[in-house]
């Protein structure tokens, strides 16, 4: 029945977020290759609109591939770190890298923020991949608690993650 549809329908969209339920429709947003999306299932058409539109020129863009890599700190520690590929990726052809460093920021998987292509403006690294480059974001645990520590201990995350990335190829 149209009821149950639309309450259900928005579940089964990967990606989506249920953003609200009425006794007359359904309401979620849900990021696509194609924009942000703002979508609606009205009881009883039973059929989804889109309500909005957002970022609909990031369909042109070509997305990198991403991945994780492991490796070591400089102080032995196990770190993750991630990785976009530019689109296109050749293996062992050689590519510019940015390294996106961010201090007491660790990599926790695939879902990272700094992977979403939804970021706004700067921090959508996935522009820089689109436009060739591979682009590292390396873990960066830090010791002690003022600002003067953080930056003399930068290198301890990110130097082993180039290295990793480097020794990969």
């Amino acid at each position: 029945p149209p009821a149950f549809a639309a309450l259900v329908y928005p579940l089964l969209v990967p990606g989506a977020t249920l953003v609200g339920v009425t006794g007359h429709a359904t309401l979620w947003r849900q990021p696509t290759r194609e924009g942000l999306f703002l979508r609606e299932i009205a009881i009883e058409r039973g059929a989804a609109r889109d309500l909005l539109a957002l970022n609909t020129h990031l369909a042109a863009v070509d997305w990198g591939r991403t991945m994780l890599i492991d490796y070591s700190g400089a102080a032995g520690q196990q770190l993750k770190g991630a990785v976009i590929l530019p689109p296109g990726y050749r293996e062992g052809q050689r590519y510019p890298v940015i390294t996106w460093v961010y201090p007491r920021y660790p990599v926790q998987g695939l879902n990272d923020p700094f992977l979403d292509p939804y970021m706004p403006g700067i921090y959508n690294l996935q522009l820089y991949a689109a436009r060739g480059y591979v682009v590292l974001i390396p873990s960066v645990p830090l010791a002690g608690g003022n600002f003067k520590d953080a930056t003399s201990e930068l290198g301890k995350g990110v130097l082993p993650a180039i290295d990793r990335l480097v020794a990969m190829g």
